[in-house]
């Protein structure tokens, strides 16, 4: 089952049928008070605290894609993504995409209707199209995105094969699949699908996508995973994309985003 938040702080999960479910509403209460703490109230230190921090996590990580694509520099990322329809899955209130000034951006979270109506979207990511839906529902069209983004989703979802199919359903063929995946085999509510490398393999083959680029490192955003990996896969197509080899990124992200 799955289900997206329909309302404010005090709203609930709703199932595609239109029943509340009781169960997801308390899981996704959990996140969703994760992120109202973390962000503080408005026009306090706190909440230009939680602004400054997620514009530089996010100008990282998307500095490790162009790093990754070999586009040198803010300017050829900004080129190759101004052609581009972006689609991020679970980014939060803050997510990767408000960052880019590409074609299209959309931000897909189940608790998207809470994070606008709660005041928790910066002003930066409010030109980003937000939709709440499951991932194991995305409400786009099929061959509508070149880029899907899933940063640290994965292994919240209730069902991360099917998440992830629908992924590669929005990709054109050549898209591309962004992940960022903790490690570890705790598991509790708001984290019910713990990921390994070869759990995350199984479930990439079957979203019919081909891993170019995966690097693993030590340190992870949940205290019990000890590891992360971070992947660039594709939707094979027409001409297959030149990307590094070995793990690493560009020195310098501190302008991505920025146009």
């Amino acid at each position: 089952m799955h289900a997206a938040w329909r309302g404010g702080i005090d709203g609930h999960a709703v199932a595609p049928d239109a029943r509340v479910d009781e169960r997801l509403t308390r899981k996704l209460r959990g996140e969703l008070s994760f992120w109202v703490d973390d962000a503080g109230d408005p026009g306090s230190d706190k909440r230009r605290d939680f602004d400054d921090r997620w514009t530089f996590y996010q100008r990282q990580r998307l500095g490790e894609l162009a790093w990754t694509l070999r586009l040198e520099g803010a300017a050829a990322f900004a080129e190759w993504m101004r052609e581009r329809s972006v689609v991020e899955v679970g980014g939060g209130p803050f997510p990767g995409v408000s960052l880019l000034s590409a074609k299209r951006t959309v931000a897909v979270d189940p608790l998207a209707d809470a994070y606008v109506t709660a005041g928790l979207v910066p002003a930066r990511a409010s030109r980003v199209v937000h939709i709440s839906a499951a991932a194991e529902r995305l409400p786009l069209a099929m061959n509508s995105a070149d880029l899907v983004i899933c940063e640290n989703c994965l292994d919240h979802v209730e069902d991360p094969a099917v998440a992830m199919r629908e992924m590669s359903r929005l990709l054109v063929p050549g898209g591309l699949v962004w992940l960022l995946v903790d490690l570890m085999e705790y598991r509790d509510e708001l984290h019910p699908n713990p990921m390994s490398h070869q759990r995350l393999a199984v479930i990439l083959e079957g979203a019919g996508v081909e891993v170019l680029y995966q690097a693993t490192w030590d340190g992870a955003s949940h205290p019990e995973a000890k590891r992360q990996t971070r992947v660039l896969a594709w939707k094979p197509g027409a001409v297959r994309p030149t990307v590094r080899c070995e793990p690493g990124r560009i020195s310098d992200s501190s302008s991505i985003g920025t146009a």
